[in-house]
């Protein structure tokens, strides 16, 4: 059989399928879950928006500074970090070249396996780009023919731009003429595909026939239908493919060795007469870079999918070495203990005091961004290409609020306390200076720590193939800016990664917790027990009469003796309210009024549910830790403690002013 003939039956047998096809979606953990009946969801747009032209002049955004600690300034970093943060705040973040002498190992392994993300990377700024339409008309008669498009077609690991194909062909003669004329080279070299990727000629025919060959014989007055269909969906607001909405999105499982490939395949596409491999992007100058980065973002006329990965170190043991031979207090599995950093009472976090790997290639980006907690971070690029920075100051959050609600006022979430979700948009710095935003700059090299300060923003743009690893670290001064934090994301009903109550908890029951971190915590650990006592009387005054005291234990000793953390309400499982979706510790109010699952609430949430339906009163069960009286000897036990040292000094400091 010729090949003209396959393609003239793939012609007919495609016309005659079926013209129902559901498709399942995949979503990052921080997206939105979609409602449980699979309807067409709203994206939320407020207005069309005209894009800027795109501003390629660096000059306007400030250099972040840049320090060289020696070795005596490099013994304690928490120490360090705090002597420099008064200067640096006001940038965002900063950078820290270590000394020679530090020279940490990576280990990493290529049969290491995660879940990697895809990310587009022309939906980074605007979701439709020129070529989005045509996209979407092709996937919708993909589904009226009942033909999966899930996976997308790769070639090398590199997605392939499937309206780019369509027009390559057509304007080559349409596919007959492509065929007749073996042109499927010029078309691979049009749509950059990788000349070393096996087959990648017939592999263009194949996915041509598959999923374009449908689309390119329907008549001129079948494609305006179709287009029709799709301008009336986008004017009210929905889509058949909540994915096709976002520009990160969760993908495959990989080993590193296929991460790595793809990222040499990357590299080569966009960059194909350096000399510089996946590993080492050296020769490329970064501007170059990120000139070509945003002109992709902001154009929108190629569809590009890149990819990125996050580990949990913890669990893997990858990174930074965490065997007994590296002690380093620079060593980010190290530094998370730091007697100076607060959070080593609270134990193991993952994505907080556990350091995450991550990985990244050519065109890798973190999302405009800043930690809901307020909490600082530092991240070390082990190896790799260099990465590029960006950081806005948190005194400059309402003026980059402004600018973001001008220029992408459909991703901004009004004005909640995380009014910009992680993983949701990357807008050109130049573009924000242009608003006025002031805007920090700086360029990481293998070896180098980014410091990112209290409630500072944050994006970041991969030049190649690197491995680097962040985790956060906070000083005591972070806790009353954490306690106002954790105080909007509530009244905001925002999620949080751990409970701001078993942190201030822990530290009072932490023996190594100096004086001075007492006094932090006692003014907010006060009010907070008191609301709780106040709670459960209220509680039990309304009816309440199922109570249950859950057993107090701790975790295993550590090697110093020293035990980590006492046990919550949500050891069990993690519980978060309802309504606030606070995560829970003092305790959790169990709504067992129905057949299945129960409903978890605060114990503010819980008694406004009684007050507005009494019914629900003899369904409610609550269990906490520990009862009123031990709260009380806590706050009473900080107070005892901080006087007695106060009264120790006292008599040093009037014979110091008597001499």
């Amino acid at each position: 059989m010729t090949r003209k003939k396959s393609l003239n039956q793939a012609q007919e047998t495609n016309t005659k399928r079926p013209a129902r096809l559901e498709i399942k979606n995949t979503k990052t953990t921080n997206v939105v879950k979609s409602e449980a009946n699979g309807r067409k969801r709203s994206t939320n747009i407020k207005r069309t928006v005209e894009t800027p032209p795109l501003n390629y002049d660096l000059s306007s955004l400030i250099d972040a500074p840049v320090f060289h600690p020696d070795e005596k300034e490099f013994n304690d970093p928490i120490e360090y970090l705090e002597k420099i943060q008064h200067e640096c705040e006001r940038f965002g973040i900063c950078r820290i070249v270590p000394p020679a002498s530090f020279k940490p190992e990576c280990q990493v392994a290529d049969g290491m396996r995660f879940t990697a993300n895809n990310q587009y990377v022309h939906r980074m700024f605007r979701r439709r780009g020129t070529n989005s339409c045509i996209l979407e008309a092709i996937h919708r008669h993909l589904r009226e023919l009942n033909i999966n498009y899930q996976p997308p077609p790769c070639i090398g690991g590199i997605e392939v731009d499937l309206p780019g194909l369509y027009e390559a062909v057509q304007d080559l003669g349409g596919p007959g003429h492509v065929l007749e004329n073996n042109l499927w080279s010029k078309v691979a070299d049009t749509l950059k595909i990788p000349q070393g990727a096996h087959d990648r000629f017939s592999k263009l025919d194949s996915i041509y026939c598959k999923y374009l060959l449908p689309y390119a014989t329907l008549s001129d007055e079948e494609r305006k239908k179709l287009m029709h269909k799709i301008e009336s969906q986008k004017n009210r607001h929905l889509t058949d493919d909540e994915d096709e909405n976002e520009c990160v999105v969760k993908g495959s499982s990989m080993p590193l060795s296929t991460f790595y490939r793809i990222a040499r395949n990357t590299l080569s596409v966009w960059f194909p007469n350096t000399n510089s491999s996946a590993t080492d992007a050296s020769d490329l100058d970064p501007a170059q870079v990120e000139a070509a980065y945003w002109k992709l973002v902001t154009k929108r006329v190629a569809h590009v999918r890149v990819h990125s990965g996050n580990i949990d170190s913890g669990q893997s043991g990858y990174g930074f070495p965490c065997n007994k031979t590296s002690r380093h207090p620079w060593n980010l599995k190290v530094l998370t203990n730091n007697n100076g950093s607060v959070l080593r009472s609270l134990g193991p976090v993952p994505g907080c005091t556990v350091p995450t790997l991550h990985v990244s290639m050519l065109f890798s980006a973190s999302c405009w961004y800043r930690d809901p907690h307020g909490l600082p971070w530092i991240d070390y690029l082990h190896t790799g290409a260099d990465k590029i920075w960006y950081g806005v100051p948190s005194l400059q959050e309402s003026v980059l609020h402004q600018a973001m609600n001008k220029l992408v006022p459909d991703l901004v979430k009004g004005d909640k306390s995380v009014w910009l979700s992680s993983d949701t948009v990357m807008v050109p710095p130049t573009m924000l200076a242009d608003q006025k935003v002031s805007l920090s700059r700086t360029i990481q090299k293998s070896g180098q720590f980014v410091v990112v300060w209290p409630r500072a923003f944050t994006s970041s743009l991969s030049t190649g193939y690197s491995v680097s690893e962040s985790v956060c670290f906070a000083p005591m001064d972070w806790l009353p800016i954490g306690d106002a934090c954790f105080k909007e994301l509530r009244i905001n009903n925002e999620p949080t990664v751990f409970s701001l109550q078993q942190l201030l908890w822990s530290i009072a029951h932490d023996s190594r917790s100096t004086v001075n971190v007492l006094k932090r915590v006692l003014p907010i650990l006060k009010p907070d027990v008191d609301e709780e006592i106040q709670l459960r009387s209220s509680l039990r005054d309304f009816g309440v009469q199922q109570w249950r005291k859950l057993p107090v234990t701790s975790e295993p000793s550590s090697k110093d003796g020293k035990k980590r953390r006492q046990t919550s309400v949500t050891d069990d499982g993690e519980m978060e309210c309802e309504i606030c979706q606070a995560s829970l510790f003092f305790s959790r109010a169990e709504c067992h009024s129905k057949a299945d699952s129960p409903v978890t609430w605060c114990l503010m949430h819980a008694l406004k549910k009684i007050k507005d339906h009494p019914r629900v009163t003899q369904h409610i069960r609550v269990f906490y830790v520990h009862d009123e009286a031990e709260l009380r000897k806590t706050v009473q036990s900080l107070q005892d403690h901080i006087k007695s040292k106060a009264l120790r000094r006292a008599p040093a400091h009037h014979r110091s002013s008597t001499l």
